[in-house]
Order: C-alpha cells, then structure tokens, then sequence
C-alpha cells in the first residue's frame, strides 16, 4: 500500500498572532461542521482506499474546536487511516485533554510550535508567557506513552539559537525536532526581511552536521527544505523533499486543496473534486517543475531536488524560480 500524507487544516481560528505566520485569516466562517468533517473522513477512506494514510491535524489551534475530540475519535476508527499527528501552539493543553490524547491508539505524537530555547527569543514572535505556557504544555504530555515534537521554524531571530534548541529538546525529554525554513506568507509577508539568507541556511545546515558529528557535508544536505531530528536511542536525522506532488497535500478548512500550505495555490476542493483527479493535478505541477525551473534550479545536478517551491514562490513573486536559499555554489 502506498503512503498518502494530510495535513488538515480543521480551523482557521487561533488564541495566538504569531509573528511569523501564515495565515491572514483567523475567523471561523470557514469551519466545517462536524457532520462534514466526518463526511471529508469518508471520502478520504473510500477513495484513498488502497493507501496508508498519515493525518497531520492542525488549525488555527486544533482545540479550540469543542469537536475535537469527536473528530480524532473517528479518524482513530477508520481503518486505513494508519496515523495522526496533532500540530498544536500548546497552550490549551491540560490533565484532562492529555489522558483523552492518550486514550487514542493511532495519536503518534504531538506537535508542538516553539521559536526559541529561551523565553525572549521565543516570546517575541509567539507572546508574552507563551514559552512558560508551552513548558507547563509540554510536562504534561511528556507525563503519557504519546511522543512530543518541537517545530522550529528558522529565521534570522533565531538560528543561532540552534543547538541551544537542541540541548532544551534533550533536557525536556523531547521524541524529535522538526527543522522548518520560515516562509512568508499571510500575515508574515511584512517579515521578508527575516528570512534567512542562503548563507544563514549553509550555517545552519553546518551547525547541525558539526553538533551531531555527522562526519557528512553540506552538499549531502542540499535537496532537503527540513529535517527531522530523532533523539531516540540513536540519533537520526531525516531529510524532507518538497513534497509537491509526492503523495501529499494540505486541506484547509472550507475543504480546499492546496500542495502544503505555504504555497496557498489551490489544486481542487475536496466536496467537487475526486481526490483521484486532485492528485493527478497535483503530479502534473510536479512534472511542470521539471521543465520550467529557473535558475540554478533549472541546471541542478542533485537528484530529485527542485528546491523549496513556496519559497521561491513567497520571495521571487515566481513558483518557478530557483530557491532562494539553495547553497549550491557556497558548497562546492
């Protein structure tokens, strides 16, 4: 069976204005109603029938929807959905809500967004108290079997705060770190300035090879847009593709598609469109890539790389153009 991967957008409600997200809207008039959801749940199943099915779901802030559970409920009794992931700020986390998390076989593990090891450098993008907040979130998941993951999203406030990122996850008792590049988009849009230079990611890309003692070099690393760093018995770190049109998509919550969600192109609608027919459209800008790339991207030797698409799409005004941050020629 092949793996097929959902990050579901269920809310577009939020009790945080982080500085660098993507949204741009944070009311509920999108929201779907829980009879539609599970409708959306059905589909997915029936059409998708042959696939193992991964559901990242997020918002907005997944828990401030009073149906959340109801919602995670039925994904867990669907058969061909294999996994679920809840991607969280954290702050509405508490004993009750943690023992209903660990109550649900197919939770994976939880999500959880921090910008910084300390509370200045994560405060001054996500709030004040936020970091405590997130600390208090994070002691109680850690108090049930589900594993908790960090997301970090790198821009120039913080990434020389990496390894010290690394030490905290370690310290707490964290499963893993996601490694996100900053992406300007929605309400973000006025903080291009922060994003990182491709001198900043060739640094950052150091940094992570040099604290793991990895013995690779930065032109091992040259295709991924973000990694994830396990901390389990052995370390490992696992490189992500863009993922455009790799058995991927994101479903926002009016049940539009869109190829993830930094790149807020839509592809179909999950109620008109057969997913079947929406993947095909989804491949299709995949094999497009292919003949239009601009740039370094167009002559690029790495296997399979076409670099961050939202990326070139967020800073160039052009889907088509090279990636911003690709370190091709500083890695030579």
């Amino acid at each position: 069976m092949e793996n097929f991967s959902i990050q579901w957008h269920i809310t577009d409600v939020c009790n945080l204005r982080c500085k660098h997200c993507y949204q741009d809207n944070y009311s509920a008039m999108k929201d779907l109603d829980t009879d539609k959801i599970k409708l959306i749940i059905d589909k997915i199943s029936s059409e998708l029938s042959s696939s193992k099915i991964s559901i990242n779901l997020t918002g907005g802030e997944p828990f401030l929807r009073k149906d959340l559970f109801d919602i995670l409920n039925y994904l867990d009794r669907t058969s061909n959905i294999e996994d679920i992931y809840i991607i969280t700020n954290g702050l509405l986390i508490n004993d009750e809500n943690a023992g209903q998390i660990e109550q649900i076989k197919k939770i994976k593990g939880v999500k959880i967004s921090l910008e910084g090891s300390n509370e200045a450098i994560n405060d001054s993008v996500r709030g004040i108290g936020t970091f405590r907040k997130i600390n208090q979130a994070i002691r109680i998941l850690m108090s049930t079997s589900k594993p908790v993951i960090l997301m970090f999203t790198l821009a120039d406030y913080n990434c020389l705060d990496l390894t010290c990122m690394f030490e905290y996850a370690k310290s707490m008792g964290i499963h893993a770190v996601i490694l996100e590049r900053f992406v300007p988009e929605g309400q973000s849009r006025s903080l291009i300035k922060c994003v990182l230079s491709r001198e900043e990611w060739f640094k950052v890309i150091r940094d992570l090879i040099n604290y793991f003692d990895l013995g690779l070099s930065p032109q091992d690393f040259l295709a991924y847009r973000a990694f994830w760093v396990d901390f389990g018995n052995n370390i490992e770190i696992r490189g992500a593709l863009c993922d455009h049109g790799e058995n991927s998509m994101a479903l926002m919550p009016n049940g539009d598609i869109y190829p993830c969600r930094r790149t807020p192109v839509k592809i179909g609608n999950i109620f008109s469109d057969k997913i079947n027919d929406i993947i095909d459209q989804l491949k299709k800008m995949r094999r497009d890539y292919q003949l239009k790339l601009k740039g370094m991207c167009r002559s690029c030797e790495v296997d399979e790389c076409i670099g961050c698409r939202a990326l070139a799409r967020a800073i160039c005004n052009d889907i088509y153009a090279e990636d911003p941050q690709c370190y091709y020629n500083l890695s030579q």
